[in-house]
């Protein structure tokens, strides 16, 4: 009887170590301090950090399988955290990875390299870069959806982005933006992209099943990431230089409101699980914002040095 005791309390100890319940967490990349914080949203504070690369920014993270992928553009490699076991290794991604995210069916990992204008593809399998794709002139974000095996690339200096069939990368479309387009958000589940052109204080609105460009929205300066949140049919931009959020009527797109002074240079913008609240990276305050979008208020809690959070980053 003891020996069974023995060995439950074993299995049940082993399973506590390796499985942690990062339900409604917010990953935050530090880009000065070249680590990861993971703040608990319920509890509004930081209940762990990691080591990561230099100078992370870009994360996705892989709600089904439990991996969180950061892309760390000054050791030209990505981090890849197993959050049931919290381990963190580091592959090679060729020079000055961006943005980062990934094909859950295949197990492909896609970033973007700055300098040398492609896509590289990543095996989480073999931990190995499998092939380049060639894009526009400075490629920054990068999304993927699934539904649609679709990759979508904002290529800055080329003032486009790109379309990728995720079968035959060979079959791509570039579609003209407005000026310096930076990131690129799909609509969950959904037929809409929108892009961040940085230097049009604009986001544009793309239908995937036309493929053409439906509106362009007038927002603040340098809008940097958007938010869908289909709950409340608002659309929610940062944008940086104006310490600002816009929000975005979902039907027609115009632009409703401007929140004014929400941090010091807002960055990643990412919705808690119950769709109530949006959580804000501030770069310059090194704090992130839990903002109730029905009554405006604010939580700040202080994170670390350059919180940047370029991407999906809540469990």
């Amino acid at each position: 009887m003891s020996f069974f005791i023995i060995f439950f309390s074993l299995v049940f100890y082993n399973f506590s170590i390796f499985s942690n319940d990062y339900k409604n967490h917010a990953f935050i990349t530090c880009q000065e301090s070249n680590n990861l914080f993971v703040v608990d949203l319920g509890k509004a504070k930081v209940s762990k950090s990691f080591n990561l690369g230099s100078s992370p920014a870009a994360i996705f993270i892989d709600k089904i399988g439990g991996k969180v992928f950061v892309a760390n553009p000054n050791s030209d490699n990505i981090s890849i955290i197993d959050t049931k076991k919290d381990l963190v290794i580091e592959i090679d991604a060729n020079k000055s990875p961006m943005g980062i995210t990934y094909d859950t069916e295949k197990s492909l990992i896609f970033v973007t390299n700055w300098y040398d204008n492609i896509i590289s593809v990543l095996s989480l399998k073999n931990k190995k870069i499998l092939t380049t794709i060639e894009v526009g002139k400075s490629p920054a974000g990068i999304a993927f959806n699934q539904n649609l095996n679709l990759l979508a690339v904002a290529n800055r200096d080329s003032n486009s982005i790109t379309l990728i069939n995720g079968n035959d990368y060979n079959d791509s479309k570039t579609i003209q933006t407005e000026k310096s387009p930076f990131g690129v958000f799909f609509e969950p589940d959904g037929n809409l992209l929108a892009v961040t052109n940085v230097q049009s204080n604009s986001v544009s609105i793309l239908d995937l099943k036309t493929q053409k460009i439906i509106k362009n929205i007038k927002v603040g300066e340098w809008p940097y990431q958007v938010a869908f949140n289909k709950k409340a049919q608002k659309i929610f931009v940062t944008n940086q230089r104006e310490d600002s959020i816009s929000i975005v009527n979902y039907k027609n797109f115009t632009h409703e409101e401007k929140i004014s002074d929400i941090c010091g240079y807002p960055e990643g913008v990412d919705n808690t699980n119950d769709l109530n609240s949006i959580v804000v990276s501030c770069w310059f305050d090194n704090e992130v914002i839990i903002l109730d979008i029905n009554t405006l208020k604010k939580k700040k809690i202080s994170v670390c040095e350059g919180p940047r959070s370029f991407g999906n980053f809540i469990f």
